[in-house]
């Protein structure tokens, strides 16, 4: 029988004494910061001065952490910005972009000014992806309604920014669409009019170099705008990537009869595929954005998204409504959570609770029928209303953990972090989809997604190979870094090292980590190792293998 979640020790903790007031913040990531092979918290502060913690799985700080900030992170991305084999952490306030080193040192090159404008830019956006092949990551967000992409010591790119004609640009997603090998930049720009006027929504599909993508921008109807980021996945199957908008409407009068937000998926080259109509509640016509899974278990992708009000849908790829579903009065806007919490390889759908100033915490659990885990609603020290939980193996056990931020006090004076374990749940990045930030910590919001740096395994829905295998490393020779890949069987504990020709190990990359069966790749830094022979030894339950290459200066 699953058993109900249980608190680890250390939490919850206290961050800080103020409320999560800002609905959809990226406020929370999980990364191996230090690389010891268990999962940090990479978590913000909400009153000044504004802090940007990294917390251990036993509640501490990391060393070197917490830093300090102009005001209030609005995003957080984790990755190995300037390619030398560890994770930096990136940041946004209103006005500044911040890169750390995992010590807590601030990267050369920043921060870097992102408007001198005196009202706030509320702009919630880091993206972190490779959009050149120079092996190192470039960073996007969005000011107001320009986007910009900084590259990894801080300089613009070149081409951008890029300023909409629209007053404002929503969060973007990035994916290479079209499977050209470039990837492409899809955001939305609106022009939110007070009455009288018409509010204008357009989307936009950017090439890397800052051309607009042929078949686009879309002009949506009137008073009709992009709601959130998109969302990029191959939804009906057809070996192509499909871009999903949930789009909101504005209308001044409430009785204006029953009219709809939507949800609209379009072809890479801009054709409208599909589009269903979501019923409000009350005046309110807004959406988050949606999450993408196989419930069923057949050729398709399931969509599920939540409106403002707390109505939770479960749709198949052609727009109808699953058996159970909706759900009302859940989480007021985060999109859902999709992790197999119950371990029948079908993602369970976790939503938080209804916000409410003087009431409890929830989350619900429910699987793809619209029934409730048996002790689901799980109770959570805080409001849970606003913000995304994360489910992740943090001390890679192979169980499932759970990071949640929430309000807590009445009225709402403190930000509470808790740490939950499901000691019966085991944790598989192929039935945990959606969105998780252990996968997903660039933010681009592909389905599938996970980063070059990241040594979970991408998932996959071919066959698992059969052998345990070990290549060699390329490029070899090599300076400073080279690839090693290996294939695995079946599930395992990982560990893969390195060894000088003495014996003496001078890298662990892998440290029993329990990972997927497929293939894997990780990247080799020998920026700080002498010219000479090194050895690589991968060892997966009772496989072990080890070969040679040859660094050169």
């Amino acid at each position: 029988m699953l058993s109900q979640p249980m608190l680890l020790p250390g939490f919850p903790k206290i961050i800080d004494q103020s409320s999560i007031y800002l609905p959809g913040t990226i406020n929370t990531q999980v990364a191996d910061i230090n690389n010891d092979g268990i999962e940090d918290i990479v978590i913000k502060g909400f009153t000044p001065p504004y802090k940007l913690f990294v917390i251990q799985i036993d509640g501490s700080n990391l060393t070197g952490w917490p830093v300090t900030m102009d005001g209030e992170a609005m995003a957080i991305g984790i990755g190995d910005i300037d390619n030398d084999g560890k994770l930096e952490v990136v940041a946004r306030s209103h006005h500044k972009l911040y890169v750390w080193h995992n010590d807590g040192r601030m990267a050369n090159g920043f921060p870097q000014t992102l408007t001198g404008n005196t009202f706030p830019d509320f702009s919630n956006t880091i993206l972190l992806y490779d959009i050149d092949n120079d092996s190192r990551l470039e960073i996007i967000t969005t000011t107001y309604n320009q986007i910009r992409i900084h590259n990894w010591d801080g300089s613009m790119h070149a081409g951008w920014p890029i300023t909409l004609s629209e007053k404002w640009a929503s969060n973007p997603a990035i994916s290479n669409v079209d499977k050209s090998g470039t990837p492409e930049i899809i955001l939305g720009g609106s022009t939110v009019a007070s009455p009288p006027g018409v509010t204008v929504g357009k989307l936009y599909v950017f090439s890397s170099n800052g051309e607009i993508f042929p078949g686009w921008p879309k002009l949506l109807d009137s008073n009709y705008i992009p709601s959130n980021y998109a969302t990029i996945a191959d939804v009906d199957n057809d070996d192509s990537l499909e871009i999903i908008f949930t789009q909101s409407l504005r209308v001044e009068d409430s009785s204006a009869g029953e009219i709809y937000a939507r949800v609209s998926m379009y072809s890479s080259s801009g054709l409208l595929k599909q589009q269903w109509n979501i019923p409000p509640d009350n005046s309110w016509r807004d959406l988050s954005g949606v999450s993408v899974a196989n419930f069923n278990q057949d050729a398709f992708l399931e969509i599920a998204t939540v409106n403002y009000m707390g109505t939770a849908y479960l749709f198949t790829y052609d727009g109808t409504v699953l058996p159970g579903w909706p759900k009302f009065k859940t989480a007021t806007y985060p999109i859902p959570i999709l992790s197999d919490i119950d371990n029948d390889s079908i993602p369970e759908i976790i939503i938080g609770h209804y916000r409410s100033v003087n009431d409890t915490g929830k989350l619900f659990f429910y699987n793809s029928t619209g029934d409730s885990l048996r002790w689901s609603p799980l109770g959570i020290y805080g409001n849970t209303g606003f913000q995304h939980p994360i489910i992740s193996d943090l001390n890679h056990d192979g169980k499932s953990e759970m990071v949640i931020t929430s309000d807590a006090g009445y009225p709402l004076i403190k930000s509470v972090l808790s740490v939950y374990t499901f000691p019966h749940s085991a944790f598989s990045p192929k039935t945990s989809p959606w969105p998780q930030r252990e996968h997903d910590r660039h933010n681009t919001y592909q389905y599938g997604y996970i980063p070059s740096d990241n040594v979970v395994s991408v998932p996959s829905f071919e066959r698992a190979p059969l052998q345990f295998s070990l290549s060699q490393n390329y490029p070899n020779p090599f300076n400073p870094s080279t690839m090693l890949s290996f294939v695995i069987g079946q599930s395992s504990f990982v560990t893969l090292k390195i060894f000088n020709v003495l014996g003496k190990e001078i890298a662990t990359l892998i440290h029993s980590r329990l990972m997927d069966a497929g293939k894997h790749e990780v990247n080799f830094d020998g920026s700080n190792v002498p010219s000479g022979i090194y050895y690589y030894r991968l060892t997966a339950g009772k496989f072990t293998e080890t070969k040679k290459f040859v660094v050169v200066r």
